[in-house]
């Protein structure tokens, strides 16, 4: 198995993002983690909090000045993956048109290595002001 779903108690997802969307979110989110990651390795995703999902890769670290690009179209960075260099890019459109945050981080949270993405979803209560 390559992907290791791991959810905290009491867990709770909501958002005014529109279900296709987060659908299409999550796909490159995690379609780009397997396919920057090693062979063999695990792609974890993690509900740490309510309306918050973080999708982690292994991986060497990658440079914070290489960061700062990835989320634009056609951004590969060093990867000799193949794609296009979309998938972060359209993440990052879905998120940032409905209103949620879209953190990129290398190296992963609490490790060493890694790639790690923190999608904080706007809660339809918070939204209220």
């Amino acid at each position: 198995e390559r992907i290791a779903f791991s959810l905290q108690e009491p867990y709770t997802l909501s958002s005014r993002m529109d279900g296709d969307a987060f659908g299409i979110l999550m796909r490159n989110l995690i379609e780009n983690a397997l396919k920057h990651s090693p062979a063999g390795s695990v792609v974890d995703i993690i509900g740490p909090a309510s309306g918050e999902v973080r999708v982690i890769n292994a991986g060497p670290v990658i440079a914070p000045e290489q960061l700062v690009g990835l989320s634009k179209p056609f951004a590969r960075g060093a990867s000799v993956a193949e794609g296009s260099g979309l998938g972060l890019a359209i993440a990052t459109a879905i998120a940032d048109g409905a209103g949620a945050g879209l953190k990129i981080i290398s190296p992963a949270s609490g490790r060493a290595e890694g790639f790690e993405v923190q999608l904080s979803l706007l809660d339809e209560a918070s939204d209220k002001t």
